[in-house]
């Protein structure tokens, strides 16, 4: 309230000193000038005083497109006018619009005025508010007629038969959490969000019960859009249950993964003397639900004697199998228990393992299907611990999804080294 009514003060004090003596033509000119000045000086309050001064004096369509270019510079400017201001400056065009004479060009502020509901309709897209944001997309396309933004509608209609749960603000807080942690790339905040207490009791509360140890949880647009999907399994062991809570951030089409995203895992481990949660990421592309193209996975471990140790593997993937050098670098600890840093690497044709070479033993002769630290390997990335028999082709599939109705339900696949007779996998 303080600022507007600063503002028509203002105004109506311009209005008084300018008057005097000047045609209405000149004082109109005189507001406008000084609106222009002031907005390219990027002092937005003075010029939407000058632009609204002009406006009282001839409301033409100039003056209005001036206030609405005003009323944008304030909306980037100043976050929580954001809504207010491109509110307004949409109005302004949309006057000015009406105003212009039907012979004359409009292609620029049509352009202004597609500009501002796109900025509206993406601030409540973020929002997760898709009733407010098709509203905006809606006249944005009604303005101009791109089949972009037309699509972009017909998205959002898809996504109208999404399944959402109902959330406080504090609970819709804990997934905004682990998205902004996903975000930010951190290992350990990542972490920090995924094994948050509350996080898996809304999951196993509000989530779909798949079984009576598998829990799952929709947040965002999972049918097509950018979403995520939380996963809480509880997995039996010697010292009673643990939960593995996996998440995937990213793109979907169509109800299955596709596009950019990331995929974390953590488990929860109770009277470990090792470690106490093991942490890993993936990050990569999918495509319709399968990984495709560069892949960086990471483990690490946290609490134990084994905290910090981490592996890093990198590899192409081609629809879910890995294919061409795969490379695995271990960060942690030898058999002595002192700091040992590895590297083996690996050749896959279509997921298969490549043969490259024999090693000689006193038991006998071994193929090597890696190389580690720069000498033929039996042990790592690719190898198996019997013969060079027929093998299973290592999947590298990280993630593939099915939906029904709209609800939560996929299954989640493996990062992996796998086979009948390997000595490795990941995230299994």
């Amino acid at each position: 309230m303080k600022r507007t009514w600063n503002v028509f003060v203002l105004t109506v004090l311009l209005l008084t000193l300018t008057a005097c003596g000047k045609s209405t033509a000149d004082q109109w000119q005189e507001q406008y000038d000084l609106g222009q000045k002031y907005l390219l000086e990027e002092d937005y309050e003075a010029a939407i005083v000058a632009f609204t001064a002009a406006i009282e004096i001839d409301p033409n369509e100039a003056a209005y497109v001036g206030r609405g270019d005003a009323y944008v510079v304030a909306a980037l400017a100043d976050s929580q006018m954001f809504v207010k201001n491109y509110e307004a400056a949409s109005a302004d065009y949309e006057t000015a619009l009406s105003l212009y004479a039907e012979e004359e060009d409009t292609s620029a502020v049509i352009e202004k005025l597609r500009e501002s509901y796109l900025a509206l309709a993406e601030y409540y897209e973020e929002q997760r508010d898709d009733e407010q944001a098709l509203i905006y997309y809606e006249k944005a396309y009604q303005l101009t007629g791109d089949e972009t933004i037309g699509e972009q509608i017909e998205v959002i209609k898809l996504n109208e038969n999404q399944w959402k749960a109902d959330l406080t603000e504090e609970e819709t807080a804990v997934f905004e959490n682990l998205i902004a942690a996903i975000d930010s790339g951190s290992n350990e905040a990542m972490n920090d969000a995924i094994a948050h207490s509350e996080l898996l009791n809304i999951v196993q509360s509000k989530g779909v019960a798949v079984s009576s140890s598998l829990y799952m949880f929709d947040y965002g647009s999972t049918i097509t859009g950018v979403g995520l999907c939380v996963e809480v399994h509880w997995i039996s062991g010697s010292d009673g249950q643990s939960p593995w809570i996996t998440a995937y951030y990213g793109e979907w089409k169509d109800g299955m993964v596709d596009g950019e995203g990331v995929l974390i895992c953590d488990l929860l481990i109770a009277n470990n003397t090792a470690y106490t949660e093991q942490f890993e990421k993936a990050v990569g592309s999918w495509a319709e639900g399968f990984a495709e193209g560069d892949f960086q996975y990471e483990q690490t471990f946290f609490g134990g004697t084994q905290e910090g140790l981490i592996t890093v593997i990198t590899g192409t993937l081609k629809s879910g199998y890995w294919d061409g050098e795969v490379m695995e670098t271990y960060n942690g600890f030898g058999l002595d228990g002192e700091p040992q840093v590895t590297v083996t690497s690996s050749v896959f044709v279509e997921g298969v393992a490549q043969k490259l070479g024999d090693i000689e033993t006193s038991w006998g002769t071994y193929p090597a299907y890696s190389i580690r630290d720069g000498e033929l390997s039996s042990i790592g990335v690719g190898s198996y611990s019997s013969s060079d028999a027929e093998r299973e082709k290592q999947q590298g599939v990280l993630f593939s999804s099915s939906r029904e109705g709209g609800k939560a339900g996929y299954k989640l696949c493996s990062l992996s080294f796998y086979g009948e007779n390997s000595s490795e996998a990941h995230l299994y």
